[in-house]
């Protein structure tokens, strides 16, 4: 390579020669500053990845009619209002690596009529409980309206 060079500068001006080096300057410097550059994008993305891990986004899935369960006195009998089901929209947030392992049993919805002293039709909050970890964002309904009979042996 070495007589390459000589024969190449034999044949060029003296004023191209400088030019030459400069070239060849440059691309040796070219592949100086290509190894940081990878070093810095892997370390990069490492980082990304552990603080990923260590602290995910969060994420937000919805559960289409989830039951709604009913607390009410033994001989009370409790339907809805409108001749509906009893089942509402869930939509729950958690950290990104928790939200596909939640499955719908888990998710707890409740009516509490226990306390309701005669029949008729009432407005009742739903309660809910979910594991550790995860919270709601929204149900689609705060409240059902529903039909209580407290029964023939209650006054």
């Amino acid at each position: 390579m070495a007589n390459d060079e000589m024969d190449i500068k034999a044949d060029v001006a003296p004023e191209t020669t400088g030019e030459l080096e400069a070239i060849k300057e440059r691309r040796r410097n070219r592949w100086k500053e290509f190894w940081p550059r990878v070093i810095t994008l892997v370390l990069a993305i490492v980082i990304w990845i552990f603080i990923m891990e260590i602290n995910p986004p969060d994420a937000y899935k919805t559960f289409e009619n989830v039951p709604v369960n009913i607390i009410a006195a033994t001989d009370a009998s409790v339907t809805p209002a409108d001749g509906g089901e009893l089942t509402v929209d869930i939509t729950v947030v958690a950290k990104k690596n928790l939200i596909n392992a939640l499955d719908p049993s888990q998710i707890t919805l409740v009516i509490d009529v226990s306390g309701v002293q005669e029949s008729g039709i009432h407005q009742v909050d739903i309660l809910c409980a979910l594991p550790s970890g995860y919270k709601v964002q929204k149900l689609s309904k705060e409240s059902i309206t529903v039909s209580v009979d407290l029964g023939a042996g209650n006054p």
